[in-house]
């Protein structure tokens, strides 16, 4: 399951929460156990990948968090392997240019996609979207970036 989540993030760690909650919750890990996990992986300094081992920990204990950590990372790492020999090559190509156009039009996408999952799953009050409102309207205050702000929700819970 995680190389398959590991295999469609495209443009961070951001993406791969709603993807593992729709894996996970509600078939091993409650709502509560998943994004109380996923508040510590954004709280904490390092990938939002470390969330997999989470995850597999909740699941399989220690052995569960090395298979999930593995399966996470191992997509990357197996293309930038297999793009290593011809990569000199097609970086200057303009097909290749405008596929990785295409790619991050994708993964911006896909990024908007897993904020408004999370924001749906999260938001259940009143209270709750206030909340987030007031972290939203001081973020230009604290110098924070907008993405960091569904975060901050979420380490609140």
């Amino acid at each position: 399951m995680n190389y398959r989540v590991g295999s469609m993030v495209f443009s961070g760690g951001p993406i791969m929460v709603p993807l593992l909650a729709a894996e996970f919750v509600h078939k091993s890990l409650s709502e509560s156990q998943f994004f109380q996990g996923a508040s510590i992986a954004e709280a904490l300094p390092g990938s939002v990948f470390n969330f997999a081992a989470y995850v597999g920990a909740m699941q399989e204990g220690w052995k569960g968090a090395v298979a999930a950590h593995v399966g996470i990372f191992a997509p990357g790492v197996i293309l930038v392997f297999a793009m290593l020999p011809i990569w000199s090559r097609v970086r200057e190509q303009a097909w290749f240019r405008s596929t990785l156009r295409g790619v991050t039009a994708a993964a911006m996408g896909l990024l908007g996609s897993a904020c408004l999952s999370t924001y749906t799953t999260c938001i259940k009050k009143g209270t709750d979207f206030m909340l987030q409102a007031c972290v939203a309207c001081h973020l230009p205050k604290w110098e924070l970036q907008l993405w960091h702000c569904w975060e901050q929700f979420l380490v609140c819970f």
